[in-house]
């Protein structure tokens, strides 16, 4: 009897101090029983949620302007400036083209115009050589002529034998030498006739016929170059249109 009294005297003493401890644990507001350990874990690194600053920062473009915009602009400047050379050089060519016509036109003129004079040079030429002919031609004549008076009057006349002979000796002479002369005017005559004469409009002929050839290559060089000219300038201006199309697209995006 005694020992159960103290079994129940010790089970609620047990229950007392169990009550106690768990009001006390309530108390400080944590236990180390309802502590859940903490595990550190490594998220794999998201590139979509960290809005792949990475490649941004690696594209951004410097000044903040876009690079490829930046690069149509210069092509259209680029662009521009060959535009400005080719027309520059169109006018140039023109102006060449048109110089060298115009001097190949005159180097034409003058070769017409030696021509014209080398035929009139000669046809002066040979009316004074055919003049010195006919003055030799007459002089002749009157050498001889005059050399018969004398013979006829010596003949009849008598005169000093050695007056006789000095008279008729000098006209002889002069008779001779007209001659000569004669002779060397007919000469001179059938070489300006046969080959200076000649010789001189055919390089004259052959003056104008070249200032002709270049002035016909001076007139085809003109239309190659202005066509040459003309094909550069349009390329460039296609060349223009297009980068100013690139730009325009870009632009819009």
């Amino acid at each position: 009897m005694h020992a159960r009294s103290r079994l129940v005297s010790a089970a609620l003493g047990l229950a007392l101090f169990s009550s106690s401890c768990v009001l006390a644990i309530k108390e400080e507001g944590h236990s180390d029983w309802d502590r859940e350990p903490i595990l550190h874990v490594e998220q794999p690194f998201d590139e979509e949620e960290s809005g792949d600053t990475g490649s941004e920062s690696t594209a951004a473009p410097t000044n903040g302007k876009d690079p490829d915009l930046a690069g149509l602009t210069h092509s259209v400047e680029i662009a521009r400036m060959e535009l400005e050379v080719a027309r520059l050089k169109a006018d140039a060519a023109e102006r060449d083209a048109e110089s060298s016509v115009h001097t190949a036109e005159i180097e034409v003129d003058h070769a017409r115009g030696g021509l014209e004079k080398s035929e009139a040079d000669g046809a002066i030429k040979r009316t004074e050589t055919e003049l010195s002919l006919d003055r030799a031609r007459f002089r002749l004549e009157e050498q001889v002529a005059e050399l018969a008076e004398l013979e006829a009057m010596y003949a009849e006349e008598e005169f000093a034998e050695k007056t006789k002979e000095l008279v008729l000796t000098r006209g002889k002479r002069s008779v001779e030498v007209a001659k000569r002369s004669l002779a060397i005017s007919e000469q001179r005559l059938d070489v300006l006739m046969n080959l200076e004469l000649p010789a001189s409009r055919k390089k004259a002929e052959l003056a104008l016929h070249k200032a002709e050839l270049a002035l016909e290559k001076a007139r085809s060089g003109k239309e190659r170059s202005l066509l040459e000219a003309r094909i550069a300038l349009q390329k460039a201006e296609h060349k223009l249109r297009e980068a100013e199309k690139k730009l325009a697209e870009a632009s819009k995006k």
